[in-house]
């Protein structure tokens, strides 16, 4: 049989189970047809590997391929001076007015031709796969008009053309207000909507629309235009925001457009999951959930999605008790962090009890009782259970570039990329209330809980 061999690697993550289980020394990696069919010590494969084509990685490391999933790839000269001041302190608002941040760049990209961004691109994706990234987002937004946002995204086109990578594609003409129509902000949004996104959708040049929502840069009330003209031409929609200030607004206009806030795989989509809710759907189950101290606020809804995904029914009754004293994020302390328990039902009897500890140093474990039998499921390891057909196999999480390419087909086969997307904003408002509910007085009203 063909195939690839590597050998000789000091070390191979798998990203399969715990640090001890996911990297292995002295491993060898079998691939075939593309794709990974067996990793293990050399001997131990024996004849699967027989033909195969040995590469010598000369002790170097093989790892899963990193996803970049925000970029603004495509653009011409650097603004390292910006990144200077920033650094000293200077906020961005400031550095803008000077007549720095995103319309320096516009001016410069819009001096340069599909070509020379085309090649500039083709560099830096060339520089992404020599450090480990597979897949990347590239949005335009340095064009601010629809003839040089076209250009952008004709270039991504040209780049993926020549690149092993993955590339998602993002049309992000709503990135900041160009100079010549700063005083006219409603007036670019009509070019936005009326212009150039039916303009890109005619060329099928971006999988998602994304909207810069910021004080100071496009309000609530023009992101939703821009994004409701992105769902009539069947792209994909995201909310881009990045002020505390403008958190809860954002979430709110994603539900009520149905765009896109959630960047994490769901957990719907793990296997064995899938598997597991041929026994529960419909039935009175009850999972419990035992997970680190990342946070509740975080990955609550990782957890009461699966529920609602495993039961087939909307969850009901969902309430937080959140422990004390509450803390600021470690990556930005304008957010709270804070570790209890979400409880939630659905109308079927079945019940979820999710338990985020500071003691649990562990990936989440979770346990499920159904009229058919027990299941314990642990991120970092095998699946224990007398379940038929559900023990044995672990948690394998699916890597991001394949949801990305079956999101790209069904965008392209004029499906819905993201038909959950209804419940899931709904399941999401149910667990917002519960935590406002345990949060009330207990916090500064400036500080708010994020959601992933």
């Amino acid at each position: 049989m063909s195939g690839l061999l590597f050998t000789g690697a000091r070390e191979v993550v798998t990203s399969v189970g715990a640090r001890d289980v996911c990297v292995r020394e002295g491993a060898a990696v079998l691939v075939r047809d593309g794709r990974v069919v067996a990793v293990g010590d050399e001997a131990s494969l024996g004849d699967a590997a027989a033909g195969a084509e040995r590469v010598d990685c000369g002790g170097q490391l093989i790892t899963p391929g990193f996803v970049d999933s925000h970029t603004h790839a495509v653009f011409g000269g650097w603004r390292a001076g910006e990144y200077a001041l920033r650094s000293r302190g200077v906020p961005y608002m400031e550095i803008a007015r000077r007549g720095g941040g995103i319309n320096a760049s516009v001016r410069d990209v819009r001096g340069r031709s599909e070509d020379e961004l085309a090649a500039l691109l083709s560099e830096r994706l060339d520089v992404l796969l020599r450090l480990g990234t597979t897949t990347v987002e590239v949005k335009s937004g340095y064009g601010l008009d629809t003839e040089t946002e076209l250009r952008q995204l004709r270039a991504v086109r040209r780049a993926q053309a020549d690149s092993p990578l993955t590339i998602v594609p993002t049309f992000l003409g709503a990135h900041e207000f160009p100079p010549e129509y700063r005083d006219r902000r409603d007036d670019y949004v009509d070019v936005l909507v009326r212009e150039s996104i039916p303009a890109v959708a005619a060329e099928r040049l971006a999988v998602f629309c994304d909207v810069f929502m910021e004080p100071g840069v496009f309000t609530g009330a023009q992101a939703r235009r821009v994004l409701e003209a992105g769902i009539r031409t069947v792209l994909a929609e995201k909310v881009l925001f990045q002020s505390v200030a403008a958190y809860r607004e954002a979430v709110l206009l994603a539900a009520a457009v149905q765009a896109d806030v959630r960047a994490h795989v769901p957990l719907r989509s793990v296997p064995v999951l899938q598997r597991l809710r041929d026994v529960t759907l419909g039935k009175p189950f009850t999972l419990t959930v035992e997970a680190g101290d990342r946070g509740l606020g975080c990955n609550g809804i990782h957890f009461l999605d699966l529920f609602q995904y495993l039961g087939g029914q909307p969850p009901v009754a969902v309430a937080a008790d959140i422990d004390r004293p509450l803390q600021a994020n470690r990556r930005d302390p304008a957010l709270v962090e804070f570790t209890g328990t979400l409880t939630a039902g659905n109308a079927e009897g079945a019940r979820l009890a999710i338990r985020f500890s500071p003691g649990h140093e562990r990936l989440a474990v979770l346990n499920v009782e159904t009229p058919d039998g027990r299941a314990i499921i642990d991120q970092a390891g095998p699946v224990e259970s007398d379940i038929d057909g559900l023990a044995g196999p672990g948690f394998e999480m699916p890597m991001a570039s394949r949801m990305a390419a079956g999101m790209l087909a069904d965008i392209a086969g004029a499906a819905s990329p993201l038909p959950d997307l209804a419940e899931g904003f709904e399941t999401n408002r149910l667990m917002l209330a519960a935590y406002n509910r345990a949060l009330t007085g207990r916090h500064a009203d400036d500080l708010v809980c994020p959601i992933t």
